[in-house]
């Protein structure tokens, strides 16, 4: 029935893509606009503007991504695994902070050997 009296409804988080004889014209924007079919205007059709997130999984350097044209803006890391170097470097100053705590309570160093198990 819209096509009928020359008007179409553009629905909110939503645009269309405007067309006459074929060849883009127009991108519209939520709300009521006026197509004339009798003059080659016609809807080509609608495109989402929700954020839609995609998973995936990759190393790269980002130097090597901003040669494609590709820049990361912003990204969330869910799962890190340090390299085992880093992981003893890790504890043994979380040991030295731990040491230097039992020292400032005046406890004995043998106190912290029960910890290491």
């Amino acid at each position: 029935m819209g096509n009928l009296f020359c008007c179409v409804q553009v629905d909110q988080s939503t645009v269309a893509i405007k067309e006459g004889f074929g060849r883009f014209e127009d991108v519209l924007e939520p709300g009521c606009h006026c197509l004339p079919w009798f003059l080659g205007s016609q809807l080509a059709g609608h495109l989402s503007l929700r954020l839609q997130q995609l998973d995936v999984r990759c190393e790269t350097n980002t130097k090597a991504m901003s040669a494609y044209g590709y820049e990361i803006v912003q990204t969330l890391i869910v799962d890190i695994e340090p390299d085992e170097h880093v992981k003893r470097a890790m504890n043994e100053i979380n040991a030295v902070v731990l040491c230097v705590e039992i020292q400032k309570k005046g406890e004995s160093i043998e106190t912290l050997s029960k910890f290491d198990g």
